[in-house]
């Protein structure tokens, strides 16, 4: 049997469901999940958003080089009850103004 060279190839060569403009949107989807008046840990946008714990840690990495994220506190997860955990939000500009915090 003869293969067909003249096919289209699929939209997605990644192989993984994924292309490249999606890794944008989860960015930004992690962005706008922080973006909020009452400030948020990793695993609660992992929750709101349905993208991996893994992934958004490394997204807020990003941001706190680019200063796009602040810490607003360090308190107790509402979720895991495990101490110690970063709430932040991307709104600090507002936030931390009233409070009185430097990012």
């Amino acid at each position: 049997m003869k293969k067909d060279f003249n096919q289209t190839p699929p939209n997605n060569l990644s192989g993984n469901g994924r292309n490249k403009d999606s890794k944008l949107t989860e960015y930004q989807q992690v962005y706008r999940a922080f973006y909020s008046d009452k400030p948020k840990n990793a695993l609660q946008v992992s929750i709101e958003t349905g993208i991996r714990r893994a992934n958004i840690t490394r997204y807020i990495g990003r941001m706190k080089r680019t200063d796009r994220i602040a810490v607003v506190y360090i308190g107790m997860c509402p979720i895991t009850k495990h101490g110690k955990v970063q709430f932040l939000t991307t709104k600090f500009d507002e936030i931390l103004n009233k409070k009185g915090v430097r990012k």
